[in-house]
């Protein structure tokens, strides 16, 4: 038996982790799918696939006895970055999955903590030192390693001293919901936004600070202002940064829009609208928004860092300074003035990005897991 490990991680697909895990849902191998009672209600359901649904508030004893109960040669796939249990029996095998290791490469942006959000860590504040043992640890354990990106790989082979060979490079996969609508929606969608002629930049926000959003929207807000007085700015995630007095003048200028959390469809639709995606981020360990955009013929404009630099070098502007607020105001200029009619460029990222839709994610998980069964 194969079982999916998910814990309290959010099936909800306005998130990455929870568009993976849609995705990986669709591997055939999984006999079983454990999560959060909470959560069991919104887990995609697959075939006949069992959903092993355990108490929120006990979650890590339930978890327990269950692992106990599996037999010798069941599987189990940590797939999220949680904590493995270390006392797991060495007759049931581990695939552990690692996405990124953003508290240890960014450490200086986490002197207060990290909180790990899943499932096994109680929800206990760990400084890095805690972190990067406990990781360890499960690395120790696992039977199969995963990393989403070379990216990640190189950093789990640099910071827990493993060998490279031992890891297994699985790139996500994206979601055939993302293309290139025809121009007359594109028109009407303008419309209906009041937005018809305006050049348009798309970004989401996050109050993680790797996530750059602050400085996207300050270097926006100066390009607007002293560049180009008919472009605007829509923000897709939470509300808080409309807290910041800073940006209230543009609000009610109609220079900052908002849309909230978008479906995979309305999603699409903004990208489409969009005449540039930004996407600074300082650390990824995949980024799911650039590829989602160039699978519309959305241009691009992001980080020369991270797994940024290794999936979009070619297809996409990358800049080396995304925290000079300078050299992205000199981005969006140059953007203005050349790289909105760059075609050439747009249909090759269009074809890029289509690749990984059909990228064998799930065929190359079930491999994994027939490797081990053997």
């Amino acid at each position: 038996m194969v079982y999916l490990e998910t814990g309290c991680f959010s099936w909800n697909i306005t998130c990455g982790f929870g568009r993976y895990l849609n995705e990986l849902a669709k591997c055939s191998s999984y006999d079983g799918i454990i999560c959060f009672q909470s959560e069991a209600e919104n887990v995609p359901i697959f075939d006949k696939r069992r959903i092993i649904g355990l108490s929120d508030i006990n979650y890590r004893n339930e978890l327990q006895k269950f692992i106990y109960s599996c037999e010798e040669g069941d599987i189990i796939h940590f797939p999220m970055n949680t904590i493995i249990p270390v006392d797991i029996p060495l007759y049931i095998k581990v695939v552990y999955t690692i996405h990124d290791l953003t508290p240890l490469v960014m450490r200086r942006l986490f002197t207060g903590g990290y909180k790990t959000g899943n499932s096994l860590s109680d929800g206990t504040l760990l400084n890095v030192c805690e972190l990067k043992d406990n990781i360890s640890n499960s690395l120790k354990r696992a039977n199969r390693i995963v990393a989403i990106s070379n990216s990640t790989l190189n950093d789990i082979a640099s910071y827990f001293s493993i060998s490279k060979e031992r890891i297994n490079l699985i790139y996500n996969t994206l979601s055939n919901k993302f293309d290139k609508i025809p121009d007359e929606s594109i028109g009407i969608l303008k419309k209906h936004l009041h937005i018809e002629n305006k050049k348009v930049f798309l970004t989401t926000f996050s109050k993680s600070p790797t996530k750059n959003s602050f400085r996207t929207i300050l270097a926006f807000i100066i390009y607007s202002v002293l560049y180009d007085r008919n472009s605007i700015l829509i923000l897709t995630g939470k509300q808080s940064w409309k807290k910041n007095v800073l940006f209230f003048p543009f609000l009610l200028m109609h220079k900052i829009l908002f849309s909230g959390y978008l479906s995979d469809e309305e999603l699409c639709e903004y990208y489409n609208i969009a005449d540039c995606l930004l996407y600074l981020s300082l650390y990824e360990g995949f980024g799911f928004p650039p590829l989602e955009a160039m699978a519309c013929k959305t241009y691009v404009i992001s980080s020369n860092n991270s797994s940024l630099k290794e999936l979009l070098n070619g297809y996409a502007v990358l800049l080396n300074e995304p925290r000079n607020i300078r050299a992205i105001v000199n981005a969006l200029k140059d953007f203005s003035q050349r790289g909105m009619n760059d075609e050439y460029l747009k249909e090759q990222a269009y074809k890029y990005a289509h690749s990984f839709v059909t990228n064998d994610f799930t065929k190359k998980y079930e491999n994994l897991f027939n490797e081990l069964k053997s």
